[in-house]
């Protein structure tokens, strides 16, 4: 019987002892396949330095070269905290910095604001060191008209150190709200690709190499794709270039933007796509998405739209990806915020070669509680069905909650061939409180060679927790 052990870390302020529950096995979900056995013990969080965090940076990265693994957080306030790892997977402090300050927004008319969004550690400027990119959303949720003002990416430098120098924002689309990172144009330089919710689009962001970046191309409104959030980058297609896939969150679609190689995507050109899986210009699609390359008159982008034809995948929000059964393809796990009332889900969907599809045992249900939603999700080696030690196929993380219900982290173990289904860890959903949690990170925070999570909690207090996988 596998093991995934995970010690989890509880409000200060209750100081509780230390203590451990050891949860018995057994299929308790109904899934398919063995549940590794989970250890819980409780401690203490550690603050983020500013109010109601939202993004984190995922992957954790060491940010001052000391070999740990460090954190840095977005804050809706308009700061990012960056809290150093004491080496002992602690974070006593936090070191907060400006997103857009009054000065950037003067220009701009009312309800322009900065709110901190998405964030990600990366290489900008090629020195060696992790730099910070931020996404600030330029206004508050549901907030005057679309496009009225515009969103920012927010570079903070680092000196190697720890130490970060804020590059002049870069005023984007309206209400960005994350980045998929990917080398887009071929050179050594990570570019970007930032959603646009606002105004149903995307915007492909080209590095000039010295902490500045360039709008390639914007393409808005995507057909038939409303509320776009979280872009994925990942080569879906098998051709060696990066392709994008987003999530329409208030119209259950799935969009392909098929890379070009050159940091756009290809404008009316499917041929590559379609010589490279299936010989043709029409490519099937399996159920239960809708076929085709689809014209879009307003962009004159072709795309592949991935409509759902069943309710499991419902408002999808968030992706994550990986090589789910080993084929060498890139598969997708999404969460999904609805259908309203409904129990949270997470869908999975494999690459076939010609298109996508849904796994027979998915949708997996995150929790019993309804009216919860799975905002986001990540992919990560955790555990083997039948050991403690991770086996070399990629696990599924999700974030499950909402605002004066019970959130929790929900760990679905790959229960690898024939089906690569996933098993929930016994102990999982892991139970993190009633207060509204929001985006996480994994990362080994202690060092013993083992992934850890750390979400953060969407609070006046802002904090992390952490589970420390044993």
């Amino acid at each position: 019987m596998g093991r995934s052990l995970f010690r989890r870390y509880l409000p200060f302020a209750l100081t509780l002892p230390l203590a451990a529950w050891v949860l018995s096995c057994g299929d308790r979900d109904h899934d398919d396949g063995p549940a590794p056995l989970v250890v819980l013990a409780v401690h203490v969080p550690y603050s983020t330095g500013g109010p109601k965090p939202f993004g984190i940076t995922h992957p954790a990265a060491d940010l001052n070269g000391d070999g740990h693994i460090d954190l840095a957080v977005t804050h809706q306030d308009g700061t990012i905290g960056v809290l150093m790892n004491d080496g002992k997977g602690g974070f006593p402090s936090a070191v907060a910095y400006p997103l857009v300050t009054a000065t950037d927004l003067a220009p701009y008319p009312a309800p322009a604001a900065s709110v901190g969004r998405g964030i990600v550690a990366a290489d900008v400027n090629g020195d060696g060191f992790r730099d910070l990119i931020a996404a600030d959303a330029g206004k508050a949720q549901h907030s005057g008209t679309p496009g009225d003002v515009p969103g920012w990416v927010v570079v903070y430098l680092n000196n190697g150190v720890g130490v970060f120098t804020r590059m002049p924002p870069m005023a984007v689309g309206s209400r960005p709200l994350g980045f998929a990172l990917a080398h887009l144009d071929g050179d050594a330089l990570v570019d970007v690709v930032i959603d646009i919710e606002d105004v149903d689009g995307i915007q492909a962001l080209g590095n000039n190499g010295d902490g500045t970046f360039t709008i390639r191309q914007t393409i808005a409104p995507i057909l038939n794709s409303l509320s776009t959030h979280f872009p994925l980058a990942g080569d879906f297609t098998g051709d060696g270039r990066a392709d994008i896939l987003v999530p329409g969150n208030e119209n259950e679609s799935i969009t392909l933007l098929v890379g070009a190689g050159d940091g756009t995507f290809l404008l009316n050109d499917m041929s590559r796509y379609a010589e490279t899986l299936t010989g043709s210009v029409t490519i099937p699609l399996p159920a239960p998405f809708d076929a085709g390359p689809v014209a879009n008159p307003t962009s004159r982008i072709d795309l592949i739209l991935f409509e759902l034809a069943q309710p499991k995948l419902a408002r999808p929000h968030h992706l994550a990806s990986a090589d789910f059964n080993r084929d060498g393809r890139l598969d997708f796990a999404i969460a999904n915020t609805g259908p309203s009332g409904a129990l949270p889900r997470i869908s999975v969907f494999m690459n076939t070669g010609t298109g996508f599809a849904e796994q027979a045992s998915s949708a997996y249900f995150a929790t019993n509680t309804s009216r919860a939603t799975t905002a986001f999700v990540y992919t990560g080696d955790f555990a083997g069905p039948n050991g403690l030690a991770p086996d070399g196929l990629p696990d599924i993380v999700a974030q499950s909650g909402g605002s004066s219900l019970d959130n929790h982290l929900v760990l679905l173990v790959n229960q690898g061939p024939p089906g690569y289904i996933m098993a929930k860890a016994e102990g999982s959903p892991y139970f993190i409180g009633t207060v509204l949690t929001r985006m996480f990170a994994t990362g080994d925070f202690n060092g013993d060679g083992k992934a850890d999570l750390a979400v953060t909690e969407d609070a006046a207090a802002g904090r992390i927790w952490l589970l420390l996988h044993k």
